[in-house]
């Protein structure tokens, strides 16, 4: 600090100025309350204005019927993620690992960036995932939706930064990832990313959405999408950008709707463990708002049978069916 003090301006880079353990950064000034003192802030909403990024949307994922079951208590309902979250023993991992909500998060993806690519032929979609076994997972779930290779980069790859150069320079549509991608690495084709991360700070889901917001000039998109599932801590972070980007409406409710039937397709014949056989497929639809869609499908109950290295012994399985709901943040 002694240093900051005998300059008279200091230029600091960075998209996400705080830490997660809270400790000061060292390239700026705080008063007594502790709240940074900046002469000129360069930020996200003037980064949209100057076209040098895309206007972020933050689809969040929610199922409005959950279920636990445990040992002790037996089986308990639950109308939202938030409120399953905050059954006892119940960790988020396992949400995570279940395959008809992480099938029904992909193929919305999926959906999105094939959308996206009618029009940018080059764009590109980012799986920001929890562990390298969930990253070989999901890549086996997108290849079967897609029919199409799918680049995964984790912690064992040696060749990490030629296999990062190879997608960037390719018309490749996916790119999964543990944490290899969450900051300073510079893509910018990729327009679409699914967090399905246990990773829930602030900082992490700034660094995962500016890897889709970097644009390559007024021909490229002016808008990127991020979907992530109803995590408390997610949405309060999404919601937060109302704050660098004013004009946001962060909720509206239009009328929901009920759309398409979502097919699930179980094996008779394997087991259903971490990471495994599933199969379903989903249509997505439904009145759109010019700021906020509510998307809701209606999906057939199946149990995720938990690993006792995930969660509690005591949670036995957790299901969801009934209707997903969507909400679109649009922040332009």
């Amino acid at each position: 600090m002694t240093y900051q003090n005998d300059q008279a301006y200091t230029l600091s880079l960075s998209g996400t100025p705080w830490r997660s353990d809270r400790l000061p950064v060292t390239t700026l000034r705080y008063d007594a309350l502790l709240s940074p003192q900046m002469h000129y802030c360069y930020g996200l909403k003037e980064a949209i204005a100057d076209d040098v990024c895309r206007a972020p949307i933050v689809s969040v994922i929610d199922n409005e019927h959950w279920t636990v079951t445990t040992e002790q208590d037996g089986t308990t309902h639950h109308d939202s993620l938030a409120s399953l979250l905050s059954h006892d023993g119940l960790r988020y991992e396992m949400v995570l690992e279940n395959p008809l909500f992480v099938d029904h998060m992909l193929s919305l993806s999926v959906n999105e960036l094939n959308r996206r690519r009618r029009r940018y032929a080059d764009a590109g979609g980012l799986v920001i995932v929890s562990s390298i076994a969930h990253a070989k997972y999901i890549q086996a779930e997108l290849q079967k939706m897609t029919n199409e290779m799918v680049c995964i980069i984790t912690s064992e790859d040696l060749g990490c930064q030629g296999k990062l150069k190879r997608y960037r320079e390719s018309r490749q549509k996916w790119l999964v990832t543990v944490g290899m991608v969450t900051e300073g690495t510079d893509i910018p084709r990729l327009q679409v990313c699914c967090h399905l991360s246990r990773i829930c700070t602030e900082l992490h889901f700034r660094q995962v959405l500016g890897r889709v917001l970097r644009r390559r000039g007024n021909c490229d998109a002016n808008t990127a999408v991020l979907f992530i599932p109803a995590q408390p801590d997610l949405v309060t972070f999404a919601n937060r950008l109302q704050c660098e980007v004013p004009d946001a409406v962060v909720i509206e409710r239009p009328k929901l709707t009920t759309t398409q039937t979502m097919g699930v397709s179980l094996s008779s014949t394997l087991p259903l463990p971490p990471f495994e056989q599933a199969s379903n497929r989903v249509s997505d639809g439904g009145n759109v708002d010019d700021r906020v869609s509510v998307i809701y499908s209606t999906v057939l109950q199946t149990q995720f049978l938990s690993s006792t290295n995930t969660v509690s012994s005591s949670v036995v399985s957790v299901s969801a069916y009934g209707k997903y709901k969507e909400e679109v943040l649009r922040y332009i």
